[in-house]
């Protein structure tokens, strides 16, 4: 009996290969709408978890080679690196840092950078990277399982499309 027999042949019981790479940066913001400690500009040492996945695998029988998921998670990364994030609404803070936060290091968010939004947005900008017009088989072999972000050592969001 082969194990196939052994957990069905469905869509949800097929094998399924994954590849996590942790990545670290430093980064600003403050939560405005928050009425803790977090409504000041405050900044984290962050480690971001990605794990990409597939049913399978790629000619050199991996699901991506961690240098390549390392060229393309780095550059998002390298942007965030020092970078500030704050919410559009929070006039005060915006006027504040503008004039002192280089323009390439500042996000202005939609909403307030908790670690969840931010999740949400990392999450986005890395998975349209495994999109490749070009190559549909690519597309449907690799999903990017979820995105987490630790602010600290016990505290972590995590995002995920299923």
């Amino acid at each position: 009996m082969g194990l196939s027999n052994l957990v069905g042949n469905e869509r949800n019981n097929m094998p399924k290969y994954s590849v996590q790479k942790s990545f670290t940066f430093p980064y600003g913001h403050r939560l405005m709408k928050n009425k803790n400690l977090c409504k000041n500009i405050h900044g984290h040492n962050a480690r971001l978890d990605v794990r990409i996945s597939t049913d399978k695998l790629n000619a050199d029988d991996m699901v991506i080679d961690f240098t390549d998921l390392k060229k393309i998670v780095k550059t998002l990364v390298d942007k965030l690196d020092h970078a500030f994030f704050v919410n559009k609404e929070d006039k005060r803070v915006l006027e504040a840092v503008y004039s002192i936060q280089e323009k390439d290091k500042m996000f202005i968010t939609e909403k307030d950078p908790t670690s969840e939004y931010l999740c949400q947005w990392i999450y986005e900008e890395i998975a349209i990277q495994f999109i490749d017009p070009l190559s549909v088989e690519n597309t449907k072999r690799l999903h990017v399982d979820f995105v987490r972000l630790w602010e600290s050592d016990g505290s972590m969001a995590e995002y995920r499309h299923d």
